[in-house]
């Protein structure tokens, strides 16, 4: 690509090494794809740093959380609502710790769900002590925000779409 590479002084442009920098900070199936030129493929996966390990494998990236393990309640608490009707509503609940990593901790997967069902499982969950958040990242369908507003009595945000690529990577590196 010639606004990557310069092909007369054999360099790369700095476009270039900006992207360069981005695969970089690649894992798995897109660093392979993306910077070793492998054509690897998992079907369906976006986030690929994820494996089934034991449980007490502390040492593994990737490692899962034993079912009843809670985050500190001094943890900011962001949550991702992915809106559907045949396919799942998903609600994620993730903690943020001190350094910044993020940890899926709870998450609400069903179908056939309307935003005043999810709002009103959120209460229930805020009243057996679930920290409220400190940001709710929405997909754009504006009626299901605004149900979901009146029903929860939390606000949302609508998430940014602009960089879809851009955002995996942010949100891969904090994993």
């Amino acid at each position: 690509n010639p606004a990557y590479f310069d092909r007369v002084s054999q360099r790369w442009t700095p476009q270039g090494e900006q992207y360069l920098a981005r695969l970089n900070r690649m894992s798995g199936i897109r660093r392979k794809r993306f910077l070793e030129g492998v054509w690897a493929s998992a079907e369906g996966i976006i986030y690929d740093g994820f494996r089934a390990r034991p449980y007490d494998d502390r040492d593994a990236p990737g490692h899962l959380l034993p079912k009843d393990w809670q985050p500190p309640r001094t943890w900011e608490r962001a949550w991702a609502i992915d809106w559907g009707w045949n396919n799942p509503t998903v609600l994620q609940m993730w903690a943020l710790d001190p350094d910044g990593r993020m940890y899926l901790y709870k998450e609400f997967y069903r179908t056939h769900v309307r935003a005043e069902q999810l709002g009103l499982w959120t209460v229930e969950q805020m009243g057996l002590g679930e920290p409220r958040p400190t940001v709710v990242v929405c997909d754009h369908d504006p009626e299901a925000m605004a149900t979901f507003e009146k029903y929860s009595g939390l606000s949302t945000t609508p998430a940014d779409k602009s960089d879809k690529t851009g955002g995996i990577e942010f949100i891969q590196e904090r994993l």
